[in-house]
């Protein structure tokens, strides 16, 4: 059984593992898509940004790529002029420059000796795309190819939090998958959806609701944990 720096390990079946190359082009096919014909969406607000707009988090994905890109060494041949400053980009340049340089990462990350990259890219992208997803009214999707690599990594960095924190470990179950997050024996178990164990732990969802999760002990203990890196519950529910 496989453990990490931080004493994360996955227990029992997990779901099938999908290369992060494929989890990446679903979750920005999946936006091209719903962004292309969603009149108006530009400048709707996201409520788990509250400081952006879908095209300020569209903006986010695109600059993280294009930094991916760049430090895989795909260089900057064919890059348009037009690329160079994000910010001044309207959403429909936005897609289409994620298009040329999200193809080109795809390309490189689907090599071999790339096939480790991209965890954290992963989790961030599919964040944000169930994000809009919440902004937009837009159906979540069931099967999502990038759920379980984003799920782990978000895991991890929460044991991370565990161990900071000295707190007991926490076994994590969902949908015939575990992961002891911490030191040592679990002390308690917490279950939810996928879904909503990912935005639990990733900022999307408030103390109160991290309690309404299904737990086997008063989860009081580990609420701090759930505030690490980036991510901090906020005080209103996020979608």
């Amino acid at each position: 059984m496989a453990v990490d720096e931080h004493g994360t390990r996955a227990v029992g079946p997990v779901w099938t593992q999908v290369p992060y190359w494929i989890a990446y082009q679903r979750v920005r096919r999946n936006l091209t898509d719903l962004l292309r014909y969603h009149d108006g969406a530009r400048d709707q607000r996201v409520p788990a940004c509250p400081d952006w707009t879908v095209r300020d988090t569209i903006a986010h994905l695109v600059e993280i790529c294009r930094r991916t890109e760049a430090s895989l060494a795909l260089g900057s041949a064919g890059q348009p002029a037009l690329a160079d400053d994000i910010g001044q980009l309207d959403l429909s340049d936005l897609l289409t420059e994620w298009e040329r340089s999200g193809r080109r990462l795809e390309m490189s990350m689907a090599r071999a000796e790339q096939a480790g990259q991209g965890a954290v890219m992963v989790m961030d992208a599919f964040a944000h795309e169930v994000d809009i997803r919440c902004a937009l009214g837009a159906p979540r999707l069931r099967d999502h190819p990038a759920c379980l690599p984003a799920l782990e990594v978000a895991i991890r960095g929460f044991g991370g939090s565990i161990t900071s924190y000295g707190l007991p470990a926490l076994r994590l179950t969902t949908w015939g998958a575990a992961w002891t997050a911490g030191d040592g024996e679990p002390a308690a178990v917490v279950s939810a959806s996928p879904l909503d164990l990912f935005r639990s732990l990733t900022g999307r969802r408030t103390h109160r609701q991290i309690e309404q999760l299904t737990w086997t002990a008063d989860p009081a203990p580990w609420l701090p944990a759930f505030t690490w890196g980036p991510f901090l519950p906020p005080d209103q529910p996020a979608g």
